[in-house]
C-alpha cells in the first residue's frame, strides 16, 4: 500500500524537465529577474 501511495505522488507531482524550463523561462519573462547576474 505505501508503495502505491508513493507511485501516485510521483505521478501527480513529477514533471519533466522540459515543463519545468518553459515554466521557469515564463515566469522569469512574466516578472523579470531581480537577481544579481545572468539568470
Amino acid at each position: 500500500m505505501l508503495e502505491r501511495l508513493a507511485l501516485r505522488y510521483v505521478e501527480r507531482f513529477a514533471t519533466t524537465e522540459g515543463k519545468l524550463v518553459d515554466y521557469l523561462t515564463r515566469k522569469l519573462r512574466e516578472r523579470g529577474w531581480a537577481g544579481e547576474g545572468a539568470p
